[in-house]
C-alpha cells in the first residue's frame, strides 16, 4: 500500500507533473515544488515559536500555562495586553535569550513581528471563550499538543489504498462552540490561499477520519497586511468531501509510476513555478501536450472577468472528445463554485456550443468539460495497450473507453457491484462498434476454450 505525507500530496496539487518526476526519482523537486517562506525564517519560527509555544501551553506543569490560566479568570479590556505581557515574560524573553546571537537583526524583527501577530489571535482566541465560560472555563481544554502525527488510509474504489500521513502545525478547542479549529503558520503574504486551503484540508481529512469531527482553520500569514485566512466548518466539510478526487489522482499517478505507463497530466496552476521549473522543456513530451492556443481558455476567463467572477486558468487536459480545463475561483472576491456552475448557460452561448457544458467541483479546482473541435481517434489497440497495466484480474473484464485524464474504465462483468449493462444511441453513435470491442476484447483475454458466445 502506498503511503504519502500531507507535502507529497500538496505537491501534486500543486503540480501533478513535479509530483510524477518526485515519483521517479528526479532530485531536488522539493526546492521549486513546494516555495517556502523566503526571507522570513519560517521553518525556524514554525520549530522554535509555535512548537514550543504551544507545547508549552499545553503542559498544566509549565509556568507559562500558570501564568496564562491566572489572567484568563478576570478576561477584561486589558486582557490582551496582559497576556502579550505574560507570554513575553515566560516564554519570549527566554528564547531572546538562547537564539539572538545566531540571528540577524532584520530576522529578529521580523520574529517579534510575527510573535505578536500569533499572540494576537491566541489572547483573542481565549478571551472570547473566557468571557462566555466565565468560572467553568479550563485553559487545559484548548490547547494540545503541536506537531502530532496522524496517519489514515484512504481506501478507494480500485485494488489500492492510499495511506495518509500528516503532522499539522497546531490544533486548539473551541469549547465554547464544540469545535477543533486548525492553526497553520505561514510565513509570507496571503499570495496563494487556495493552495494553502486545500493543504489544511489534508490536515482536516486526517482529524476528521480520526475523530469524527470536522474542524476549522485558520491560516496565519506572518508578513504582509492580510493576516488571516478563515475557513469555516461548512466550508471545511465541503473541501473534505472533494479530498476523493484527489486521492485518486494521486494514486493513478503512482500506478502510472508503478507500470511505467505513459498518463496525461495538466501543467501546474502557477504560471511562475512554469517558468523556474527544469522540467518545462520536456514536460509537454512526459505527460502531453499544450492545448492549442484558440482552446477557448481566453474567452472562458474573459467571460467569468466580464461576469464581475474572477477565475484563475489552473491548467488543463485534453481527452480523446472533450477538453477539461481547471480554473481557479478568486475566493478573496468571493466567488463559489455555485455562481460558476449558474453560469453554465452563457458559457455555452460565448464558446457557440451545442450543449450545456459540464461544470463540476474537483479537488483544488473547478473543471469546465468542452468536446473538441476534432474528435481524436481511439482505437481498440491503443485502448488495450494503455490498459493492460490496470486491467482487472479476471477473464471476463473488457475496457469500454478512456476517460478525460487518460485512465482507461473497465468493465468487469465478475464484480458483484457491476450493474446491468444498456447499450442506447441514436443510428451512427457507435453501438455496433462498443458491441464488436466489448466482444473482441474478451476473446483477446481468455483462451478460446473460456469463452462461448
Amino acid at each position: 500500500m502506498p503511503s504519502l505525507n500531507v507535502s507529497e500530496i500538496h505537491l501534486c496539487q500543486r503540480c501533478s507533473r513535479l509530483f510524477a518526476y518526485h515519483l521517479a526519482g528526479k532530485k531536488q523537486v522539493w526546492r521549486f515544488g513546494l516555495v517556502g517562506s523566503e526571507s522570513f525564517p519560517g521553518k525556524f519560527f514554525h520549530d522554535k515559536i509555535v512548537g514550543q509555544l504551544h507545547k508549552k501551553l499545553s503542559s498544566p506543569n509549565s509556568r507559562l500555562f500558570n501564568a496564562v490560566n491566572r489572567i484568563c479568570h478576570s478576561p477584561g479590556d486589558s486582557f490582551h495586553s496582559l497576556f502579550l505581557e505574560t507570554v513575553e515574560k515566560h516564554f519570549f524573553l527566554n528564547f531572546l535569550n538562547k537564539h539572538s546571537q545566531k540571528l540577524e537583526t532584520a530576522n529578529l524583527l521580523q520574529i517579534g513581528k510575527a510573535f505578536e501577530k500569533w499572540c494576537a489571535f491566541l489572547s483573542e482566541f481565549i478571551c472570547q471563550i473566557a468571557q462566555k465560560k466565565g468560572d467553568t472555563f479550563l485553559l487545559s481544554e484548548i490547547f494540545y499538543p503541536p506537531e502530532q502525527l496522524i496517519s489514515q488510509t484512504y481506501e478507494s474504489h480500485s485494488e489500492i489504498n492510499l495511506t495518509v500521513n500528516g503532522r499539522y502545525d497546531a490544533i486548539m478547542f473551541d469549547t465554547q462552540k464544540k469545535e477543533i479549529v486548525i492553526l497553520e503558520c505561514k510565513g509570507r503574504d496571503m499570495d496563494r490561499p487556495d493552495e494553502d486551503m486545500t493543504q489544511v484540508a489534508l490536515y482536516a481529512w486526517l482529524i476528521s477520519n480520526q475523530t469524527g469531527i470536522i474542524p476549522r482553520a485558520v491560516i496565519l500569514y506572518l508578513t504582509g497586511e492580510q493576516e488571516r485566512y478563515l475557513i469555516s466548518k461548512d466550508k471545511m466539510k465541503s473541501l473534505i468531501q472533494q479530498m476523493p478526487n484527489l486521492f485518486d489522482h494521486v494514486l493513478q499517478i503512482i500506478e502510472a509510476n508503478t507500470n511505467k505507463a505513459q498518463i496525461l497530466l495538466p501543467r501546474s496552476v502557477d504560471k511562475k513555478l512554469c517558468k523556474r521549473c527544469p522540467f518545462q522543456s520536456r514536460c509537454n513530451n512526459d505527460f502531453g501536450q499544450e492545448v492549442p492556443k484558440d482552446s477557448g481558455i481566453d474567452v472562458i476567463i474573459d467571460l467569468f472577468n466580464k461576469l464581475k467572477l474572477p477565475v484563475f486558468d489552473a491548467g488543463h487536459i485534453c481527452g480523446p472528445r472533450f477538453i477539461r480545463y481547471k480554473l481557479k475561483p478568486d475566493f478573496s472576491k468571493k466567488v463559489t463554485v455555485t455562481k460558476i456552475q449558474n453560469r453554465a448557460l452563457d458559457l455555452q452561448v460565448a464558446m457557440n456550443l451545442l450543449d450545456i457544458p459540464l461544470i463540476q467541483a474537483q479537488a483544488g479546482y473547478v473543471s469546465i468539460d468542452i468536446p473538441r473541435k476534432v474528435r481524436k481517434p481511439l482505437t481498440l489497440g491503443d485502448v488495450m495497450r494503455k490498459a493492460a497495466p490496470t486491467r482487472p484480474n479476471s477473464k471476463v473484464a473488457f475496457p469500454i473507453g478512456m476517460a478525460i485524464d487518460g485512465s482507461i474504465v473497465w468493465i468487469n462483468l465478475n464484480d458483484p457491484a457491476t450493474p446491468s449493462i444498456l447499450v442506447g444511441g441514436t443510428s451512427g453513435s457507435g453501438k455496433s462498434i462498443l458491441l464488436r470491442s466489448m466482444l473482441i476484447a474478451l476473446a483477446i483475454n481468455a483462451e478460446p476454450d473460456e469463452l462461448n458466445f
